[in-house]
C-alpha cells in the first residue's frame, strides 16, 4: 500500500508540474533546504542519474539553472565527470542531455525527481540541517 502511494505522488509530479515551453521545464518551488541536505541528496540523485545513462557521454543540458537545488546538482554532475551547460540550451548538440529537475516537500518528506526525454528517476529523503538520507526506493520511469 506504501508503494502505491508513492508512486502516485511521483506520477503526480511528473503530469502535474509540466509547464512552459519547454519540454521538461518545471515550475515546482523548491523546498528552503541545507546546503548540506541539498549536496546530499544532489549527489545521490546523479549517481541515480548514471546508472541510467551508462556510459553514454554528452553535455547534461539543465533547463533551470539559478535555484539552490540546480546549482547543487550541476556542482554534483561536474564532479561526476559530467558537462554541464546552465543556460538551457544544447547548442545543436547530438549527444546533450535535457535534464530538468522538481524538489518539493510532501508529509515532512522531501521529494526530488530528475527527468530526461526518456525516464525519469525519482526518490524521497528525510532531510535535517546536517543532510539527507534516502526515505525510498529510486523510482524509474521510462518513456517510450
Amino acid at each position: 500500500m506504501m508503494r502505491a502511494y508513492f508512486l502516485l505522488c511521483i506520477t503526480g509530479l511528473l503530469t502535474g508540474c509540466q509547464i512552459g515551453t519547454h519540454p521538461l521545464a518545471t515550475n515546482t518551488p523548491a523546498p528552503e533546504l541545507s546546503p548540506a541536505a541539498l549536496n546530499a541528496i544532489a549527489g545521490d540523485m546523479v549517481m541515480r542519474l548514471a546508472e541510467q545513462v551508462g556510459s553514454r557521454s554528452g553535455a547534461v543540458v539543465l533547463t533551470q539553472g539559478s535555484l539552490p537545488f540546480d546549482l547543487a546538482l550541476a556542482g554534483a554532475l561536474k564532479s561526476s565527470g559530467f558537462e554541464v551547460a546552465t543556460d538551457g540550451k544544447a547548442d545543436g548538440r547530438k549527444d546533450a542531455i535535457l535534464l530538468s529537475c522538481a524538489i518539493d516537500d510532501y508529509e515532512g518528506r522531501t521529494l526530488v525527481q530528475l527527468s530526461t526525454e526518456n525516464f525519469a528517476v525519482a526518490r524521497a529523503y528525510s532531510t535535517t540541517a546536517g543532510g539527507a538520507t534516502p526515505a525510498s526506493p529510486i523510482s524509474v520511469i521510462r518513456r517510450g
